[in-house]
């Protein structure tokens, strides 16, 4: 059906694979699983290495998949997401390697997963901001701790950009993390309100 590796997968689908090992082990403290699945999550990570653009970056695969009033098409830039989420299955990935001894891959696991952090940084912040403003990615920079040191101008200008929207514009990716961060933030009426409103998109709306 042409799902795959030329299209349809990506970091934030493949990482079913190490999501699902995080979620057990979280709520079981079970390590079996992260065992089980270590050697096909190494191989991913190396496997993901060779997709690296010039950047330091990825973009490879759905992002903000599934996004009302934009053809169900990603606003938020692929490349963004993308690398985020790598970030993300990298850092799990050395906590996942750490629990089990395996002191080489957490070390490689980790400035792996630093070194794309940081060339999302040196792309996307200038002066404390992201320079692409969709509800998307700044949840999704919040949400993944990708540039904690800039957090309080990161809220601000994602609270400035729900506000002047009125209505949540995100995708699954951010269907995800939205709410979460905002809730986080304190704004947890406001969430609720975007959840709830009857006016196109929310979730209230397919109840009236």
């Amino acid at each position: 059906g042409g799902w795959g590796f030329a299209w349809g997968a990506g970091p934030n689908w493949d990482d079913a694979l190490i999501e699902t090992a995080y979620q057990v082990y979280r709520y079981t403290g079970d390590k079996t699983i992260i065992q089980d699945n270590l050697p096909a999550i190494e191989k991913y990570l190396k496997y993901m290495q060779s997709k690296r653009d010039a950047e330091g970056l990825f973009e490879f695969g759905l992002g903000d998949w599934a996004q009302p009033k934009h053809n169900y098409r990603p606003t938020t830039p692929v490349q963004l997401t993308d690398s985020i989420k790598c970030v993300d299955m990298c850092f799990k990935t050395a906590k996942f390697a750490k629990l089990v001894g395996k002191e080489d891959l957490q070390i490689y696991a980790q400035t792996l997963g630093e070194s794309i952090r940081q060339s999302i940084v040196g792309k996307y912040i200038r002066d404390g901001k992201l320079t692409t403003s969709e509800q998307t990615a700044l949840a999704y920079v919040l949400y993944y701790h990708i540039a904690d040191e800039y957090k309080q101008s990161l809220q601000a200008q994602l609270l400035q950009r729900v506000q002047r929207d009125g209505v949540f514009e995100v995708g699954v990716l951010g269907a995800r993390t939205l709410f979460r961060v905002l809730s986080e933030m304190g704004e947890s009426d406001l969430a609720y309100q975007l959840i709830t409103q009857d006016k196109y998109p929310s979730y209230g709306y397919h109840v009236v």
